[in-house]
């Protein structure tokens, strides 16, 4: 199924997009100084302060951690999870997951919406039978929903039609 391990993104260079302290906090939704006790307790790779400029992966390393500690994880619980993940944390937040079953981090694959849906589509198409047609169309009496029924009908008989040229069996 593929690699599963976390890739870090990799920064050839500085970004001309830079972050404040206070746009890093307003992102994060974490205090500056909860973000300071996170670096002591050794999650962050830098020490919040003002006056300085953050790169887009300081603010995704934020990102990971503040979900983490809005999560309700303990400290203990969270220093273990970030125990066996490379620093620094420069990993995209939306891709990265923690396994509690394996207890370890993976990357989940970027895949598009429109990727998603065709693959959903598919799975749909191979389960579809007979049988769970007729279920549906029972739902359907079971409900009244005669739109629905309507539309079916159309559906069936357009296919019908097309298949056949028009003719009438």
């Amino acid at each position: 199924m593929g690699n599963w391990d976390p890739k870090p993104i990799k920064y050839q260079q500085l970004s001309l997009i830079t972050f404040d302290i206070d746009e890093i906090v307003a992102e994060s939704g974490m205090a500056i100084d909860d973000l300071a006790q996170c670096y002591k307790f050794g999650w962050l790779s830098f020490s919040p302060q003002y006056g300085e400029k953050y790169q887009p992966y300081h603010l995704n390393e934020v990102k990971l951690i503040a979900s983490l500690v809005r999560f309700g994880l303990s400290k203990a619980m969270i220093s273990r999870m970030l125990n066996d993940l490379p620093k620094p944390y420069h990993y995209d937040p939306e891709l990265l997951a923690f396994n509690f079953f394996k207890r370890k981090w993976q990357q989940l694959p970027d895949v598009s919406e429109e990727t998603l849906r065709e693959r959903y589509f598919q799975e749909f198409l191979t389960e579809l039978t007979v049988e769970s047609i007729e279920l549906y169309i029972e739902k359907l009496v079971d409900t009244e929903d005669v739109d629905s029924l309507f539309d079916l009908f159309q559906c069936l008989k357009d296919a019908l039609e097309q298949v056949t040229g028009g003719t009438s069996p």
